[in-house]
């Protein structure tokens, strides 16, 4: 195997940085942007935000949990010691910051990505602006998904092939389980269904802390919560509480329909193997059993409490929207519409 070459980009503001990257990119070179990390650490559940909340108070962190600039900006300029303070924070969790990246079949990689702009295409959506600088390198995938997933699916006696995932991605891709085949693997065990009750807390790792129901989609179910647990009528706590799940399992229903269990199943396998391949085992059998589930169609969403915790997540996140501390724009991952000619 031939030594990789690293390079570092450096120079002031408007010197041609990120042009240059765009280019190496262009070329197929893989680009690690430490303002993209730097940026992850102090968004919603990043790395940095607990520790800015203890040494510069709650006030740093805006209604939407992310770091507030503005305010930040403040502090520090005032004080040259709060700045100080900050920036060895950060240094320290950047070093510290481990990327998600992995080494698998790059023709698998390429595949998964081109069923998600067939995906796009049959849905009449647009991937992410981010995406369009690589979109043509996936062209010839896209036309030869079928053959390519077709040529890496692991014959009799071999090893599953590895798949590439980012983490912490939203919305789930499509998946060869949206033909509706029901695998034996998709048929729990009496051990496997004591392990599923465990599975909403595969949101808790940071890999998944953006998977969620799109809060767009859940506005009219985050009012009625939100009235629920205002009522000023004298009920229970127990009925409170049986409302609320009421309202749960109508999103889990109306939002997770067959086809997009599956999608989610297809996705959690992948996040299976990424765990697997990064030595993490428990993680990995707890989100195969619970793509296990999702894709068995037969089996009630409402009885799968990871399934639950989506709905329950997108319904806070759009409640959030209601009560005006945090903007839809933000948080929402639904794709968007294509323009019609």
């Amino acid at each position: 195997m031939s030594a990789r070459l690293t390079i570092g980009l450096t120079g002031g503001i408007g010197s041609g940085k990120s042009s240059v990257a765009r280019e190496f990119e262009a070329l197929g070179v893989e680009v690690i942007d430490a303002d993209a990390l730097a940026h992850g650490l102090t968004a919603p559940g990043g790395g940095a935000i607990e520790a800015i909340r203890a040494a510069f108070g709650p006030e740093a962190i805006d209604p939407g949990g992310a770091l507030d600039r503005a305010r930040m900006r403040g502090i520090v300029f005032a004080d040259p010691g709060a700045r100080k303070r900050l920036e060895a924070e950060l240094r320290g969790l950047r070093e510290s910051q481990k990327l998600p990246w992995v080494e698998v079949d790059g023709r698998r990689a390429c595949a998964l990505v081109a069923e998600a702009l067939v995906l796009h295409e049959r849905l009449g959506t647009v991937p992410p602006p981010e995406f369009a600088r690589w979109k043509r390198l996936f062209a010839a995938a896209s036309a030869a998904t079928p053959q390519l997933r077709g040529d890496l699916q692991p014959k009799q006696g071999e090893a599953q092939p590895k798949a590439s995932r980012l983490q912490g991605e939203a919305q789930p891709q499509a998946s060869r389980a949206d033909t509706g085949e029901k695998r034996p693997a998709d048929m729990l065990s009496p051990v496997a269904e004591t392990l599923l009750e465990d599975s909403a807390t595969l949101l808790d790792l940071p890999e998944l802390m953006g998977w969620f129901i799109d809060p767009g989609r859940v506005q009219h179910e985050a009012l009625a919560l939100l009235q629920v647990r205002e009522s000023r009528l004298v009920v229970s706590e127990q009925v409170k509480a049986e409302r609320e799940a009421s309202i749960v399992d109508g999103v889990v229903e109306a939002q997770l329909p067959d086809a997009a269990r599956r999608r989610w199943a297809a996705r959690l396998r992948e996040m299976a193997e990424i765990f697997r391949m990064t030595g993490r085992l428990e993680p990995a059998a707890l989100a195969e059993q619970t793509a296990g589930a999702l894709a068995d169609v037969g089996r009630p969403a409402t009885s799968i409490p990871f399934a639950r915790a989506l709905a329950a997540r997108g319904i806070e996140m759009a409640s959030e929207v209601a009560l005006g501390r945090t903007r839809l724009a933000d948080v929402s991952r639904a794709p968007a519409r294509r323009a019609r000619s």
